[in-house]
């Protein structure tokens, strides 16, 4: 089963500790990718959590990579 991760660049500021931070975030986004042997992550550039608001054209541009591995 084809999966898309979408991401966004930058980890959430809950954890104070920057570089532990984005090694927590990395780690979690590369597990979530890992639930599928043919998957593809694709971070947004943006920092925040309304990507399929902000930046629509990554979430059509993940459904097609989609459609395209089916």
């Amino acid at each position: 089963m084809p999966l898309v991760v979408i991401a966004r660049n930058k980890a959430s500021s809950e954890i104070d500790n920057t570089k532990t931070r984005d090694l927590v975030w990395a780690t979690l986004q590369e597990d979530i990718a890992t639930r599928s042997i043919n998957s593809t992550i694709i971070f947004s550039g943006a920092r925040q959590h309304s990507i399929h608001k902000m930046q629509p054209e990554i979430v059509i541009e993940a459904i097609q990579t989609l459609v395209k591995k089916l």
